[in-house]
């Protein structure tokens, strides 16, 4: 006679938590599985993203890195035909004094040896202007503005007294057309070449006996506008876009350096300015320089 199994209701219990427990961790592990492949697919789309953003950044690098360059190269004929041109330039200065040096050592006539000696000052204040044109383009490659608050009364009263002293014999009728308010923050270093060059342009190339230049000046709160007009010779059409170029020269008879309106575009640069210029043949020249009214 068989013996009759007892059903075990307390084991069936333990057997049904152990189900329980296998499939919930069966779930979970699912869950796990899902996730990681859902986290490698955003993994993907970072990678993809990433490799993306290192292209662009590799093409925007090469760019800067071809711009640079081309730069270089530019500065670097700059600076060829800077060297080239100032060292011809000043051969001609001192040769001429050495001339006009041995001239009045052969002559005890006092008449002549004053005028030899005015066109020796003469020589050498070229000699000198351009030596100061290129140490301010060292200073401009090399120094960053310094701005201050300009009292502009007292800079352009200062600025015309030296204008007075160099040009005392031609010097210009100024009419001057100010704003109430004429007080700024710029750096008046920079500021007073920028104003020399282009005064002395308009009372070298001056073609009247009586020279006059208007000048009129414009603040709002973030720009100063300078307009320099005058009754000069005017530039002819077909050299207006030249002028701003280093050693640019009209003709073989301009008594310029060359220098002046190069050395007023690089200024106006450095101070994150523009420069235009208007001008007619027989007509006259305006020069307009707006700035901006820099904070400190």
């Amino acid at each position: 006679m068989k013996e009759t199994q007892t059903f075990d209701y307390q084991q069936f219990l333990e057997i049904q938590k152990e189900n329980a427990r296998l499939k919930e961790h069966i779930t979970n592990q699912e869950n796990m599985f899902g996730m990681t492949l859902r986290n490698m697919g955003g993994l993907n789309q970072e990678l993809k993203f990433a490799k993306e953003k290192i292209k662009e950044q590799n093409l925007l690098l090469e760019k800067i890195v071809a711009d640079r360059t081309i730069e270089l190269l530019a500065i670097n004929n700059q600076l060829n035909a800077l060297l080239y041109r100032a060292s011809h330039d000043m051969k001609g200065p001192v040769s001429t004094s050495e001339g006009l040096l041995n001239l009045i050592e052969l002559t005890n006539d006092q008449e002549e040896i004053k005028e030899m000696s005015n066109l020796m000052r003469l020589t050498l204040r070229k000699l000198s202007r351009l030596l100061d044109g290129l140490s301010f383009l060292g200073r401009l490659k090399t120094e960053k503005s310094i701005i201050s608050r300009i009292n502009f009364d007292t800079f352009f009263s200062e600025f015309k007294e030296k204008l007075y002293q160099n040009h005392s014999h031609r010097f210009p009728v100024i009419n001057a057309q100010l704003p109430e308010n004429r007080d700024f923050n710029s750096d008046p270093d920079i500021l007073n070449v920028i104003f020399r060059e282009v005064f002395e342009n308009s009372i070298i190339f001056g073609r009247n006996a009586l020279i006059e230049i208007t000048f009129v000046m414009d603040i709002t709160h973030d720009h100063i506008t300078f307009s320099i007009t005058d009754n000069g010779y005017g530039i002819r059409e077909g050299v207006l876009s030249l002028v701003t170029e280093m050693f640019f020269r009209g003709s073989e008879k301009s008594e310029g350096s060359g220098m002046g309106l190069f050395l007023v575009q690089s200024a106006v640069e450095h101070l994150q300015g523009e420069l235009f210029i208007s001008s007619g043949e027989k007509k006259g020249t305006t020069v307009k320089i707006v700035i901006p009214n820099s904070t400190f």
